[in-house]
């Protein structure tokens, strides 16, 4: 950072953008995994549920439904997983801009 503070600032700013486009980024493919699971709960007990239950509750003996349930159970943990990457992120970001 000392041998030349410009260029750390400029690459501080841009990695500062980076972070804002991803966070919008991962906000709207949040609301297309809600919509995911939603659909999935639709899909629960052959469509027989109420308002409000989860795809965990999906009737396990139709394989196609348990296999999507699967994958939106393995999108989401990749989903979680790269939000706590983005925090991290953001926390050093803030670390190093409050110095």
């Amino acid at each position: 950072m000392e041998a030349n503070p410009s260029d750390d600032l400029a690459n501080l700013t841009q990695r500062i953008n980076q972070l804002q486009i991803l966070k919008t980024e991962m906000n709207h493919q949040r609301q297309r995994l809600l919509a995911l699971h939603q659909l999935l709960g639709s899909l629960c007990n052959n469509n027989k549920t109420g308002e409000g239950e989860t795809w965990e509750l999906l009737d396990e003996e139709c394989e196609l439904v348990q296999k999507a349930a699967d994958n939106a159970e393995m999108l989401q943990d990749r989903f979680e997983a790269l939000t706590s990457i983005m925090d991290v992120q953001v926390r050093r970001v803030s670390l190093i801009a409050g110095c």
